[in-house]
């Protein structure tokens, strides 16, 4: 199995004053950090803040990193990060040292000129490894910052959506009402919707692009009333084809092991040219609160890599096998697939006889089973 050599493996311990009896890596400890000091300005801005909510104006703050001032409520200005809360969590990672914690000298080097030649952009990784850390690092404070000025009635409920769809983020499901991606917390009463259309050409036209980082290459997707249709590509298959010549590189095992079950949670999902183009299309329903799209990312990325470590973890791995056979006992969904290998209707879909095919040959099913 691949190992992405990264430095973000080291565990550290967290200080006095944050109440935590596990170590913790540096990415969670910055994430950590990074909240702490967006919340100290929201609070000293408080009063501002109210004053601007009352009179329509921006979340403005001036404080003493980079250009000075920025917009917490922005997350673009005409295309670019000028006085975005990105740009300000870029400058905060630069002069409190945080980018040290984790970058290379020469990725510091790069930072640097970034910001003495563009100091109203951010710095963006050429390491795909190292970038999907920055992206991880922004989603989780932006959407954690969003969440405070919810709280606080900064925001109504469409201001909050559209801000983290702004920002290029899934808008999470907060309260009573939450649907989590944590496999570790019961999934009993999430619903399960077992049906999913047929994919037709006009789900091929107008695909949005997505901004996915980490383990893929490419990804799209085409929005329905009932749902949506992702096409996924991952990066390491997709290297395989040279020159317009499909190398078709066997599944590995942790993918071999994590397709097959994934196929009995996502009736709709298609592995049938993964081997040859790393591509995969998965369905989830508007309606899905278990099989949803966020979790299906977090199961497949665990064959490749650790989100905390940014390297393969076996043992974040079988976490993730675990938790996801516990789902698929609890729900019977055994029984579902054993339908679907034998190409029957589930759902009121019959899957096509190439599919069927390509099922059996990935998975190792004769005709006779």
């Amino acid at each position: 199995m691949r190992r992405a050599s990264l430095l973000t493996d080291e565990k550290i311990h967290p200080n006095d004053d944050v109440d935590m009896s596990q170590p913790i890596t540096i990415v969670e400890k910055i994430i950590a950090d990074l909240n702490d000091e967006l919340l100290d300005i929201i609070e000293d801005y408080e009063e501002d803040f109210t004053h601007y909510v009352e009179t329509y104006h921006g979340l403005k703050i001036r404080v003493d990193y980079g250009p000075g001032k920025f917009y917490l409520n922005w997350v673009d200005f005409h295309g670019t990060y000028e006085y975005t809360i990105q740009n300000l969590i870029h400058h905060i990672m630069w002069e409190k040292d945080y980018y040290k914690r984790f970058l290379s000298e020469d990725q510091l080097v790069e930072v640097q000129k970034v910001i003495e030649d563009d100091r109203d952009n951010i710095y963006k990784s050429s390491d795909s490894k190292i970038q999907s850390t920055l992206d991880r690092i922004y989603e989780t404070v932006i959407i954690e910052t969003a969440i405070r000025f919810k709280d606080r009635e900064y925001f109504s409920n469409g201001e909050f959506e559209d801000f983290i769809r702004s920002a290029g983020y899934n808008v999470p499901k907060l309260d009573k009402e939450a649907v989590t991606n944590d496999l570790s917390i019961p999934t009993t009463n999430l619903f399960h919707d077992p049906e999913w259309p047929e994919m037709r050409e006009s789900d091929l036209d107008d695909q949005q692009v997505m901004d996915l980082s980490g383990i893929w290459q490419f990804a799209r997707y085409k929005e329905r009333k009932e749902g949506v249709w992702y096409e996924l590509y991952v990066t390491e298959r997709s290297e395989y084809v040279e020159d317009g010549e499909d190398l078709g590189k066997p599944l590995d095992s942790e993918e071999e092991k994590m397709s097959l079950l994934l196929h009995k949670l996502y009736l709709g999902v298609q592995f049938g040219n993964f081997i040859d183009h790393g591509q995969i299309n998965v369905w989830v329903s508007s309606r899905e609160e278990l099989a949803t799209f966020d979790r299906f990312l977090e199961l497949f990325e665990s064959c490749y890599v650790n989100p905390n470590t940014l390297e393969y973890d076996e043992e974040y791995f079988q976490q993730k096998i675990k938790s996801l056979e516990s789902i698929i006992s609890d729900r019977g969904l055994d029984k579902a697939f054993e339908d679907l290998k034998s190409a029957d209707k589930i759902g009121g879909v019959k899957i096509d006889s190439y599919e069927a095919d390509r099922l059996r040959e990935i998975f190792g099913f004769k005709n006779t089973q």
